[in-house]
């Protein structure tokens, strides 16, 4: 059994390549927490075979376990089995949550045909279903309705934010990028790496060199010179590209 191959050690728990414990002691049994725990481990780190054996295993399977099941196998690449997963968690009656939703996402191909489901289950105005579903719009090629559902959030985040900048970005949309940061930065919006990152592809792009500097600007003034040495030499190279 691939469950009595873990066991609890002094730093949580553990898996052992060779444990076998004696036919007097009862099969060693872990709760649905501490499962769900090494299920999410396994896919982190590449190991998808052994998160599917212990999935096997588990006897009381939730919306939890399905969840991670479905991201995990998103996240690896095995689009097709984490839609199998869905299927089977649908069979089951269990409803889906924002994390189902986002691995979801991740493995089809139209959004629409997830779009349906996240309005169905009630999960129309959470902000991560929201962002992870503007951003799949983006990647389909449909920006208008990405920003479309972007314009309805209440209280977007600055995760929400890099995503519909990204998706003009990839969207080659880039005069609109440029547009929509500037919107941002004037209602009080603190820009990180990841928004850096996106917006500079578009200056780039623009050959606008003025606000390469301006973007460098930032980069210092909000101290992400001193975490990211070199994303701030990045960015400065960026500058000469513009020239």
């Amino acid at each position: 059994m691939f469950l009595q191959k873990i066991k609890r050690g002094p730093f949580g728990l553990v898996g052992l390549k060779n444990f076998s414990v004696s036919s007097n002691c009862p099969p060693l049994r872990i709760n649905l927490y501490d499962s769900s725990k090494i299920l999410s481990n396994y896919f982190k780190s590449g190991r998808v075979e052994d998160a599917e054996k212990l999935f096997e295993e588990i006897p009381q399977k939730n919306v939890v376990t399905y969840s991670i099941m479905i991201h995990g196998y998103a996240k690896n690449g095995f689009h097709q089995k984490s839609m199998k997963s869905f299927s089977q968690m649908q069979k089951w009656g269990l409803l889906p949550n924002s994390f189902t939703i986002v691995g979801l996402l991740v493995s089809v191909v139209v959004p629409q045909s997830v779009h349906g489901l996240i309005v169905k289950s009630g999960l129309e105005y959470d902000l991560i279903v929201s962002t992870a579903l503007l951003d799949a719009y983006a990647k389909y090629g449909n920006i208008f309705c990405s920003y479309k559902l972007f314009q309805r959030l209440d209280n977007p985040s600055l995760v929400s934010c890099n995503a519909i900048i990204a998706g003009f970005v990839y969207n080659e949309l880039f005069e609109e990028a440029v547009s929509l940061f500037n919107r941002f930065r004037k209602s009080g919006m603190v820009p990180n790496v990841a928004t850096i990152l996106t917006l500079i592809q578009g200056l780039v792009a623009l050959g606008l060199r003025t606000l390469c500097e301006s973007i460098h600007g930032l980069v210092v003034k909000f101290g992400l010179s001193d975490i990211y040495p070199c994303f701030s030499c990045k960015v400065w190279s960026f500058r000469h590209i513009c020239e």
